[in-house]
């Protein structure tokens, strides 16, 4: 759908409307109406990427398309320039407010104020498709405990001997319910906070008046909001592939020593990290330290606990390497920050688990990168724990076999 609708009263205003886009080669097409009733009827007709209006159309204006737009981004083009009009357009949920001038300037910036419009709008659809799957989650987690506690009900009816075991188990699934509910307003937040971030400077970065020095802040932020929505996404993919057993497995033989000079280089050249020192420690001389396994998981596990060893250690040290016996090789990330309460070390690893709950809204997280570590080191094969002291800081450790023998990859 690459057709918009452009609405103008004023004859001269469409031809030199015409004009221009016929020499421009514009690549989206359109379609013209003559006035205010025009336009509803084509709008109650089909389906437009975008609207073009001017504000005053004779019998009617701009601002009482809205009820016909079903969510299609309106433009809003006008040659009175009132502040007021432009207020109350962008509150009503307009696009853009653009002035006519004389050199026709609004239409040479009408072609990219449309891409942008267009953008906006599938960012926004495809957010809205995301949510609903996310709903569509919830809704079958909940039948799948809702199904289990019906069956713990009759269980208890059936052997009372069993009914503390079962009430137990109940505890423990509404527990689980508790925290997928707190994990979705909380990954609601999480992916909010960088669209918010690209849409206001998106919007911004519009401006004529914005100077380059302003522009490169605003597409840093743009830049920065960007990745952490991607790493959002990114988390909530590989703990759905986990949860459905679609996790693929990629063997091969690598040099261990090779793929973490390779992350030192990364975070000791990373800013975030200035002033935590970043220490690697290796075993095996070069030519010893080639094993069998996937080097991109290993690498996206000690990634993940660097992260987080780096995210809470204000001040210290990291220290990650790896130790080796004959059939394993064991890694570690050790810190010296803010460390793990001892009642919350045996839950640490479960999905959509943070704590405390002050870290939660100091440190931010969606909660999912542990739970991401825990089920790609048991699918090679592996285990891994933590060692930890209040205060005292942080040491995960996970084991692999270093000649991986499945043959299910």
């Amino acid at each position: 759908m690459n057709t918009f609708l452009y609405v103008e009263d004023d004859k001269i205003d469409r031809m030199a409307f015409e004009r221009f886009y016929k020499m421009n080669e514009i690549s989206y097409n359109f379609t013209i109406a003559c006035s205010f009733y025009e336009a509803i009827q084509l709008l109650t007709q089909n389906k437009y990427c975008v609207v073009v209006s001017d504000y005053n159309l004779g019998d009617g204006n701009a601002l009482e398309l809205f009820p016909y737009l079903a969510g299609t981004p309106l433009i809003i083009i006008t040659g009175i320039g009132s502040e007021e009009i432009a207020v109350n357009a962008m509150k009503l949920g307009a696009y853009d407010y653009l002035i006519k001038d004389l050199k026709s300037n609004h239409l040479k910036v009408l072609p990219i104020t449309i891409a942008k419009a267009i953008d906006k709008k599938q960012a926004l659809d495809e957010l809205e498709n995301y949510k609903a799957r996310l709903e569509d989650l919830v809704v079958e987690r909940t039948a799948e405990l809702m199904h289990l506690n019906e069956k713990l009900i009759q269980e208890i009816e059936e052997r009372k001997k069993t009914e503390a075991k079962l009430t137990e188990a109940l505890s423990k699934a509404e527990e689980s319910d508790r925290l997928k509910s707190a994990f979705l307003a909380n990954i609601s937040h999480e992916i909010r906070t960088p669209l918010n971030g690209i849409i206001g400077f998106t919007e911004l970065l519009a401006y004529d008046d914005i100077n380059m020095a302003k522009q490169g802040e605003y597409i840093n932020i743009i830049h920065k909001s960007s990745d952490q929505l991607l790493s959002i996404i990114n988390d909530l993919m590989d703990i759905s592939k986990i949860e459905s057993d679609q996790i693929n497995l990629s063997y091969s033989w690598f040099n261990v020593n090779y793929l973490l000079d390779e992350i030192y280089t990364f975070y000791s050249n990373n800013k975030k990290s200035y002033e935590v020192e970043i220490l690697l420690v290796k075993q095996l001389q070069d030519h010893q330290a080639n094993i069998f396994s996937d080097q991109n998981k290993i690498h996206q596990v000690i990634n993940n606990l660097i992260d987080n060893a780096v995210k809470f250690t204000e001040r210290g040290k990291v220290i990650f390497g790896y130790q080796s016996s004959n059939e394993f090789i064991e890694f570690f990330v050790n810190d010296s920050g803010i460390g793990i309460p001892e009642a919350y070390q045996a839950v640490i690893f479960d999905r959509f688990r943070q704590v405390p709950k002050s870290s939660e809204k100091l440190y931010g997280g969606t909660g999912l990168g542990l739970s991401i570590c825990k089920g790609l080191v048991e699918k090679m094969g592996g285990s891994i724990w933590l060692n930890s002291s209040e205060n005292k800081g942080s040491e995960f450790r996970f084991s692999i076999p270093k000649i991986n023998t499945e043959k299910d990859f």
